[in-house]
C-alpha cells in the first residue's frame, strides 16, 4: 500500500489488495470510517442508481468507482458525526420513521415492498452496509419530525405560495417581452431586411454560451426527421433554401429557423433564438408541504453538520488529501497498443 503522509497533497493512496477492514481513512471521535465502508457505500450508491432506472446492477469499477470513493469519503464522514449527535441526544428511529424511508425507496424503486427487510434482501451480500444506511436515513427522519423549527406552518405554506406567484408573474413578464421581440425580429424579415442583420441584432444564444453565438448562421446539421419539436420539423420540411420559419416555441425559447442547405433529408439550420422562462406550475397543498420540508431538512442538515464537524475530534492517519483508489485501474497494454497502430 502506497500511502500519502499526513497533510500531503494529490498524493496516491493506493489500496488495491489491502485488507480494506484494517484501513481507517478518517477516525471520527474515536470511531474509525474504514476504506470497506467507502467500498460498500460505493457499491450501494450504484445499486440505487440502476434499481432507480430499472436496471440490472453492474458493479462500478476502476476509475469511475475511485472517483465515486473520493466523493463519499466526506459525506460518509459527515454522517458519522451526525450519528454521534444522534447517539447523544438518545434519538431512536420510530415505526412511522421506517415508514417515511421505506415509502421514499419503494418511489425510487418503482417497488412495492411492504416491511423494510424485503428492501434489504434486493443489496445480496450488502445486505447489512444497506440496512445500516435505511437506519441512518430512518433515525433523520424521526429527529425531522421532532423538532419544532421544521414543522411546516401555515406562515411557510403562504410564503411558499407568495414565491410562486411571484415567479409565475415574472415568467408572464419575461415570456411577453420574449414574443414582443421574436415578432419585431419576424416583421424586420418579413420587411426585407437581411438576415445577417435581423439575426445578429435579435439573437440570445451567446447569452445561453458564448460557444453559441454563431447560431444564427450555423445551428444544427440532421436528417429531417430528426429535428425537433415535431412543429420545427413540420415547417423546415416545407421550406427551401434561404427560406426560414414562422417564430416557433422550443424548449430553449421562441426561435426562427432558417433552411442553410438540404441535401435530401438531409438539413443545414440557422436559427435566431429569444430566450423564453418556463411556466411555473401551482403546486398542490401536499405537494408544497413536502417541498417545503425537505427545503427545511436540507438546510437544517448542513447547517448542523458544519457546526458539529468543528466540535467533532477528526483526523485523518493517511493524510487530508490525496487521490484514493481502492478498485485497480487497468493500464492499456503498449504491446497491443503499437499492434493496433501498425495494424492501421
Amino acid at each position: 500500500m502506497q500511502a500519502a503522509a499526513a497533510g500531503s497533497t494529490n498524493a496516491v493512496v493506493s489500496l488495491v489488495g489491502s485488507d480494506l477492514d484494517a484501513v481507517a481513512l478518517a477516525v471520527v471521535d474515536g470511531k474509525p470510517l474504514t476504506a470497506a465502508e467507502v467500498r460498500d457505500a460505493v457499491l450501494i450508491a450504484s445499486m440505487v442508481r440502476d434499481f432507480s432506472a430499472g436496471k440490472a446492477n453492474v458493479p462500478p469499477s476502476g476509475k469511475g468507482a475511485n472517483l465515486m470513493a473520493m466523493h463519499l469519503a466526506p459525506q460518509l464522514v459527515s454522517s458519522m458525526v451526525f450519528d454521534a449527535e444522534l447517539d447523544r441526544r438518545g434519538l431512536k428511529a420510530t415505526a412511522e420513521s421506517d415508514a417515511a424511508v421505506l415509502d421514499m425507496y419503494n418511489r425510487k424503486f418503482k417497488s412495492k415492498a411492504k416491511k423494510p427487510e424485503e428492501l434489504f434482501s434486493r443489496f445480496g451480500k450488502l445486505a447489512p452496509a444497506f440496512k445500516r444506511q435505511f437506519a441512518r436515513e430512518s433515525r433523520y427522519r424521526a429527529m425531522y419530525s421532532a423538532l419544532p423549527e421544521l414543522k411546516v406552518t401555515e406562515g411557510d405554506i403562504a410564503e411558499f405560495y407568495r414565491g410562486v406567484s411571484n415567479r409565475i408573474v415574472n415568467c408572464r413578464m419575461i415570456n411577453k417581452r420574449a414574443r414582443r421581440r421574436i415578432e419585431r425580429a419576424w416583421k424586420e424579415l418579413e420587411g426585407g431586411r437581411a438576415w445577417e442583420v435581423v439575426a445578429t441584432n435579435y439573437t440570445e444564444d451567446a447569452q445561453l454560451h458564448p460557444s453559441l453565438a454563431d447560431n444564427w448562421k450555423n445551428w444544427m446539421s440532421l436528417k429531417l426527421n430528426k429535428i425537433e419539436p415535431m412543429e420545427l420539423m413540420t415547417a423546415v420540411a416545407a421550406l427551401k433554401p434561404g427560406e426560414y420559419t414562422k417564430p416557433i416555441d422550443t424548449p430553449e425559447g421562441l426561435i426562427i429557423a432558417k433552411l442553410v442547405e438540404r441535401d435530401e433529408d438531409f438539413c443545414t439550420l440557422a436559427r435566431i433564438l429569444v430566450r423564453a422562462a418556463v411556466e411555473v406550475g401551482v403546486p398542490e397543498r401536499d405537494a408544497a408541504i413536502k417541498k417545503i420540508a425537505k427545503k427545511k431538512e436540507v438546510a437544517f442538515q448542513k447547517k448542523m453538520q458544519l457546526e458539529l464537524r468543528k466540535k467533532a475530534k477528526i483526523e485523518y492517519p493517511l493524510g487530508k488529501k490525496y487521490v484514493l483508489m481502492i478498485w485497480d485501474e487497468p493500464k492499456k497494454d503498449a504491446n497491443m497498443k503499437a499492434k493496433g497502430k501498425k495494424a492501421k
